[in-house]
């Protein structure tokens, strides 16, 4: 039998919910393909749960000639493996000449500042700023409130877990919709503390 607790947890279990808050965040930022995506002068890579899919977002970008310069900021997945990183990076001939890591960063508001000093060096501030679509927004809120003009270039969105075919299923237990239900309300606590914070309007 639910407790009370069991209840409260059943329903961000569902991927009627999970679905519906990921996309909450996710619509605002819809894929683009790279042929669409406007040039600037670094692309900007932030680490995060899904870094794999990021990194290999900003090499497509840099291969579709959007940019001569990759910045990988923060940490996570294979960006934190640097050995790993730059032997995929040779293998799709991207030279090292063309990448900057910046590997101190533990949070989105140190992605903008530390990107902020590395782009002030080189006299640069529009960037294509590669992160998944749920965060998108409180990315581009952090850099614009360090002067940076970000281009979004969303990772591919997270994929759906709700049934068409059987709607009824689109409410039982599932652990995949809590982890994404877990993401969607952290960034959302994220918003809501950076705004009170004042790091981003």
């Amino acid at each position: 039998m639910f407790t009370r607790w069991d209840w409260r947890l059943w329903i961000p279990s569902t991927a009627k919910f999970a679905d519906t808050l990921l996309n909450s965040l996710e619509r605002h930022y819809p894929p683009l393909s790279v042929e669409r995506t406007e040039t600037a002068g670094a692309i900007v890579v932030l680490g995060g749960h899904d870094a794999f899919d990021r990194l290999y977002q900003g090499i497509r970008l840099y291969r579709a000639k959007k940019s001569p310069l990759i910045i990988i900021s923060g940490r996570g997945g294979v960006i934190s493996d640097k050995k790993l990183m730059m032997q995929l990076l040779n293998e799709l001939d991207v030279p090292e000449s063309s990448l900057i890591l910046e590997s101190s960063s533990r949070n989105t508001r140190e992605n903008g500042l530390n990107t902020a000093t590395i782009l002030k060096k080189m006299d640069l501030s529009r960037v294509i700023l590669v992160t998944s679509a749920f965060h998108m927004k409180r990315a581009l809120a952090v850099f614009a409130s360090v002067g940076i003009e970000a281009i979004p270039a969303p990772t591919t969105s997270e994929q759906k877990l709700r049934s068409s075919e059987l709607p009824l299923l689109d409410w039982l237990l599932s652990s995949r919709a809590l982890e994404k239900s877990t993401f969607a309300i952290k960034e959302y606590i994220g918003l809501i503390a950076y705004r009170q914070l004042g790091w981003i309007e």
